[in-house]
């Protein structure tokens, strides 16, 4: 069993959804470009093999099935098994749900407290008004249960922004055509890389940290709900800012795949690989012992990141503000899961001018960074902290993040990576 069938959703009947990783579900393959009609694998994002397995029945072994009960049961005892009952809304009970099962749990969690807001950005400095999008996570106040009042079961709660990005002006767009130019003489040297991350990259971040189907399949499963993260996040900021590609700017972009049905900004790769490069990272080495192992998993993420610009369907900029959101929503769900506090993140594309994307910009030495080109300030890092409280934890995804990080005991570089 191959890791992307675990992890991709494509169980028995998902096909070409095994490497998009949101195969199975047909409903999350939109993102992964393959997907499709994934049958059985039904909810798709880490359980196809697994829902698979519950639907294989066939007439000949059902109609077996029935002759054995036939034969067996003898006369009605109505309930001999006492196994109580469970309690509702408790964690642990996630143990005992199939994958894909967990999967749309933690999706809601997740989702559910992530609000998009637009609005235009002002011109200064010479600079044009371009429309924006804030990210803003739903904190929770207060939550008192129980009492006569039913408004009590309800708790009071409040918006603060995990980041806002602006779209870059349509000059910053036109020159940044001229580096996708540049990046096409790479096409034939990373066709290979490029054709086979089409879809969810998994493999690619696989061989980085030794992910395997049964001994890290609850890893797997935090890497899928954060692709799935990632996707559906990208998806909205993409229509907040309805950025053209680069081959609507010029016939000779030629890019060497499908233009995807989408805008460009933020680069949903970028977003998806730097995500999945954030949590492995905190999974597998909280402590920050392994640099090597964190530098290894960013620059697996970067390299996915350009080639999506060498392919000709992304702009270096849709990539840095790709990165900078993919850290960050690595960042908000480590904290759901472990309750930690988050730096905001602002991205204001405006005067990008011909800069290129270079990861270690944006991040270094385990933290992300500010980026300033020329007068512009492109990245900014900081400001009003998002706290996340007791009550803005999730419980389920908790439970999953626990499992995860029993399967990463120690670190396997006997130097602890220096």
């Amino acid at each position: 069993m191959t890791i992307s069938a675990v992890a991709g959703g494509a169980g028995g009947a998902g096909g070409a959804g095994g490497a998009s990783l949101a195969g199975g579900a047909g409903g999350a393959g939109g993102a992964g470009g393959a997907g499709g009609a994934g049958g059985a694998g039904g909810a798709g994002i880490v359980g196809g093999a697994a829902a698979g397995s519950a639907g294989s029945y066939g007439p000949l072994l059902a109609a077996a099935m029935i002759i054995s009960r036939d034969g067996i049961v003898g006369k009605w005892n109505h309930a001999t098994l006492d196994p109580g009952e469970l309690t509702g809304g408790d964690p642990d009970n996630m143990a005992l749900w199939a994958p894909w099962v967990r999967a749309f749990v933690v999706e809601h969690e997740l989702l559910s407290r992530l609000e998009f807001f637009g609005f235009e950005a002002s011109a200064s400095k010479g600079q044009e008004r371009e429309p924006g999008v804030h990210v803003a996570h739903l904190n929770i106040r207060d939550h008192r249960k129980g009492g006569e009042d039913e408004k009590s079961d309800f708790p009071k709660v409040s918006y603060v922004k995990l980041m806002s990005l602006t779209r870059p002006s349509w000059s910053d767009f036109r020159n940044q055509l001229d580096l996708v130019n540049t990046y096409a003489d790479l096409r034939v040297d990373r066709s290979p890389e490029i054709l086979n991350q089409v879809g969810f990259p998994t493999p690619f971040f696989g061989t980085v940290v030794s992910l395997h189907p049964e001994r890290t399949r609850y890893t797997l499963e935090v890497v899928a709900a954060a692709q799935l993260l990632a996707a559906k996040v990208a998806m909205q900021v993409k229509h907040a800012l309805a950025c053209r590609r680069p081959d609507a700017l010029s016939p000779q972009v030629q890019p060497m795949i499908p233009t995807p049905g989408h805008g460009t900004l933020p680069s949903a790769h970028a977003v998806e690989a730097f995500i999945v490069a954030t949590v492995l990272w905190k999974i597998i080495d909280p402590q920050a012992a392994a640099p090597k192992l964190r530098d290894m998993l960013m620059a697996q993420a970067e390299r996915i990141a350009v080639n999506r610009t060498v392919a000709g369907v992304h702009f270096p900029v849709d990539s840095i503000a790709g990165a900078v959101l993919g850290i960050t929503l690595g960042e908000y769900m480590h904290a759901r899961a472990t309750r930690a506090d988050i730096e905001p993140a602002i991205f204001d594309g405006r005067g990008i001018g011909h800069h290129d994307f270079h990861a270690g910009e944006i991040f270094h030495d385990g933290q992300r960074r500010s980026l300033k080109v020329r007068n512009a300030k492109i990245v900014k890092i900081g400001g009003r902290d998002v706290k996340i409280r007791k009550e803005d934890t999730s419980k389920p995804l908790s439970w999953l993040w626990q499992q995860a990080l029993k399967e990463w005991p120690d670190l396997r570089s006997g130097d602890g990576g220096q």
